[in-house]
């Protein structure tokens, strides 16, 4: 029965690293551009006149 556990626990791991931190990444990127967004508004692009 140990066996079967550990290889449970190894299997809950691997699917944890493989989907659940990628999509996790996903969305506090989003999160923290939906936030940057709302703090502040878009500098002025200053272009050059020659």
């Amino acid at each position: 029965m140990g066996a079967l556990a550990g290889f449970g626990g190894m299997l809950a791991a691997a699917l944890v690293g493989i989907f659940l931190i990628p999509l996790l990444d996903v969305i506090f990127q989003w999160l923290r551009e939906r936030l940057k967004g709302i703090k502040r508004r878009p500098k002025p692009q200053v272009t050059k006149q020659s």
